[in-house]
């Protein structure tokens, strides 16, 4: 049966062949049932009729009129995630800025890949069938309960920035009631995950920022293929000018992913914490049968919540 995907992007419909049509295209040619929408209420609304293998999500959706009023495809990906974890979600979009990258790693969408606007450019046409053809088949794990005995103990490694110092940090972490070992590299951190002397809980990386450059994307593939004991918390200084190294990021799928120029305590603590219980809030305890879909409704409670940040709201219907 071929593999059905809903493909959002408020520029789907237009005459111009732009990316995402030609995307669109690509999978279609490739074998893919491709619905297509401009309107991010259609997808959720869709979901309660039909089942997707995938969801494809832009970001900017500011060319179409639509009853989800000032959002975008991160919020669509965030309700879906509540939806049910199973829906497995892409973000291709040559927009949006880092708190949209952060959002789309801490909600552990299944991918990132950059739309470039040139019509001439298929380089991202190509990269998304790649990565839809990585994701879609994907299985997921049934999650074990079984007790593993971990030591109280954070492995870190840290360079000096203006949002947090050391000496700040092992404070922090000590009142949490962890000792910590500090490593002058991260790729040390592998060797001595490899030498399971100890068994952390949590693996803290924090840096002022990092050089997009072939070595430290190996380091960073290498520490992360550890997940999920321990699981690996990153943290940067970040900006728009970071998007190549933080979607690379995104992609390797960190345990969570956040910026140094805002809510740094409220982060790290929110991340231990969930790190030594797994993923937190959102995952799978029981897998279907084949062909049976598990989906878990939302309240309108639930919906504020998603959305509150976002000063989200939907136009009434006259009645």
């Amino acid at each position: 049966m071929n593999k059905k995907i809903m493909f959002l992007d408020d520029e789907i419909f237009l005459k111009d062949n732009n990316p995402a049509i030609q995307a669109a295209d690509l999978l279609e040619e490739n074998g893919y049932l491709v619905e297509r929408t401009d309107k991010m209420s259609n997808v959720i609304n869709s979901f309660y009729k039909d089942y997707y293998d995938l969801y494809i999500l832009d970001i900017d959706m500011g060319k179409v009129e639509d009853d989800m009023i000032d959002e975008n495809g991160t919020t669509v990906g965030r309700i879906l995630r509540q939806l049910s974890t199973r829906s497995k979600i892409i973000i291709f979009s040559a927009r949006g800025d880092v708190n949209h990258w952060f959002i789309s790693a801490n909600y552990h969408f299944d991918g990132y890949v950059y739309k470039s606007e040139n019509q001439e450019n298929e380089s991202g046409i190509n990269a998304l069938l790649n990565m839809v053809n990585k994701v879609i088949d994907i299985k997921d794990d049934v999650i074990s309960f079984e007790h593993k005995e971990r030591d109280k103990l954070i492995y870190y490694y840290y360079t000096e920035n203006n949002y947090i110092r050391e000496e700040e940090l092992i404070d922090f972490i000590d009142n949490m009631e962890y000792s910590v070992k500090k490593f002058e590299y991260v790729s040390d951190i592998s060797d001595a995950l490899k030498d399971k002397k100890d068994t952390p809980e949590t693996v803290l990386v924090i840096g002022n920022e990092f050089d997009n450059d072939e070595d430290v994307k190996f380091a960073f593939s290498e520490l992360f293929s550890f997940q999920n004991t321990p699981q690996v918390v990153l943290a940067l200084s970040a900006d728009d000018r970071d998007r190549d190294l933080i979607i690379h990021l995104i992609n390797q799928k960190p345990f969570r992913l956040f910026n140094l120029k805002s809510n740094i305590k409220e982060n790290l603590e929110e991340a231990i914490k969930l790190a030594s219980i797994w993923y937190g809030k959102n995952e799978i305890f029981e897998l279907p049968d084949d062909n049976e879909i598990i989906r878990f409704p939302l309240s309108d409670e639930d919906i504020a919540e998603i959305t509150k940040n976002n000063d989200c709201c939907y136009e009434e219907e006259d009645e």
